[in-house]
C-alpha cells in the first residue's frame, strides 16, 4: 500500500496491526452452498433464550416490580421516586436494545451501535464482525454470513475475539442472540414471517457480493442512521483484520486510530481510499473472499486459545 511519507505508519504495539499477510487456507473439499450448520435445526433458531427475550423479561421484571410498589399509598413519596428511577431504566434499556448495545451481552459494549452507517465499500467478514458487530442484525448483512457457510458460533468466536472478550460464557449469549437474529432477518428479507431454515434453503444462495453500501437497515432503525467516527469505530478492537481481511475500511479506520484524525467518519472512505491508495485484498475480488476469510478466522482462534 502506498502512502505519502510521514502521514502515518503502522503500529506495532497491542491494539493494532501492520501489513503483515496471513497465508490463506484451501477451502475444504466441500463448503456447505447453504450456508447453515447441518447440527442446528429450525427449533435451534426458533430458541426462547434469545437475548432480546431476555432483555424483555428483565423489562417486565422491572415493570411488574413498580407497579407494585405504587399500589401502597402509604409510601407515596417514596413510590414516586421509585416509579421515575423504573421508568428511566426501562428507557435506557429500550435504547440500548434499539442500538444493539443492551446489557445482556456486555462483551459488545464498546462497539458502535446498530445505528451506525456502513461505509459505501467492500466490506470482509471479518471487517464487518471487527468494526460492526451489532450490524448482523442488519437483514441482508447478516444474511450473508450463513449464505457463504459461517455458523452462529464462528460469528459469535470473530466478533469477541477481535474485542479480546472471547469466553465459553459470552459465546453462549452471542449465539443465542445470533440465532434469533437469523430468523428475524429472514423474516424481513424474504418478507416471511414463518420463515425458517427448512422453507427457504432454497433461497439461502451463496453470496458473491461484498460491496457493505447495498445493506439495509430494519426499518425501525432507518430513521436513526447517521454516520460514525472511525475513530470511535475503532473503540474496543485489540485483533484487528490482517493480511487478506484487511480490506479498505480498515486501512482507513487504522489510518484514522493511528493519526487521531477525529474529523473522518464512514462517509470519508471510499474518498480516503483514493487520496492515500489503498489497495485491497487480492481475495476481495474472488467469490470465496467470505469462505477463505471463515478458514483463516478459525484458524487464528484455534491458535490464540482463549476459547476454553
Amino acid at each position: 500500500m502506498r502512502t505519502p511519507s510521514g502521514v502515518f505508519t503502522f503500529l506495532t504495539t497491542a491494539g493494532a496491526r501492520g501489513p503483515e499477510e496471513v497465508p490463506d487456507n484451501p477451502l475444504p473439499d466441500q463448503v456447505n452452498p447453504l450456508g447453515w450448520d447441518p447440527e442446528e435445526t429450525d427449533s435451534d433458531f426458533d430458541s426462547d433464550d434469545s437475548e432480546e427475550e431476555a432483555v424483555r423479561c428483565d423489562e417486565d421484571s422491572s415493570s411488574s416490580l413498580g407497579q407494585g410498589v405504587g399500589a401502597d399509598e402509604d409510601y407515596q413519596p417514596e413510590n414516586k421516586r421509585q416509579s421515575t428511577r423504573n421508568g428511566r431504566g426501562r428507557a435506557a434499556k429500550a435504547v440500548a436494545r434499539r442500538s444493539g448495545r443492551s446489557g445482556y451481552h456486555t462483551e459488545l459494549s464498546s462497539a458502535i451501535g446498530v445505528e451506525a452507517q456502513l461505509p459505501s465499500c467492500q466490506l470482509g467478514a471479518v471487517e464487518l464482525l471487527t468494526f460492526f458487530p451489532n450490524h448482523t442484525q442488519w437483514p441482508e448483512a447478516g444474511l450473508r454470513l450463513y449464505r457463504n457457510g459461517w455458523k452462529t458460533l464462528d460469528i459469535a468466536k470473530v466478533q469477541l475475539h477481535a474485542r479480546n472478550r472471547l469466553t465459553r460464557q459470552g459465546c453462549d449469549k452471542r449465539v443465542a442472540a445470533l440465532r434469533h437474529q437469523v430468523l428475524k432477518n429472514g423474516q424481513i428479507f424474504f418478507n416471511d414471517k414463518v420463515f425458517n431454515q427448512t422453507s427457504h434453503a432454497h433461497l439461502m444462495t451463496t453470496v458473491t457480493s461484498y460491496d457493505a453500501s447495498n445493506y439495509a437497515p430494519r426499518s425501525t432503525i432507518a430513521g436513526s442512521l447517521a454516520p460514525k467516527k472511525l475513530i470511535d469505530i475503532a473503540n474496543g478492537v485489540v485483533n484487528w483484520p490482517t493480511g487478506e481481511d484487511r480490506g479498505i475500511a480498515t486501512q482507513a479506520i487504522e489510518l484514522a486510530n493511528h493519526n487521531g484524525l477525529i474529523q473522518y467518519t464512514t462517509l470519508d472512505i471510499p474518498w480516503l481510499s483514493f487520496q492515500y491508495a489503498f489497495s485491497s485484498p487480492s481475495e476481495s475480488l474472488k467469490a470465496t473472499w467470505d469462505q477463505t476469510a471463515l478458514q483463516r478466522a478459525r484458524q487464528t482462534i484455534e491458535q490464540a486459545g482463549t476459547y476454553r
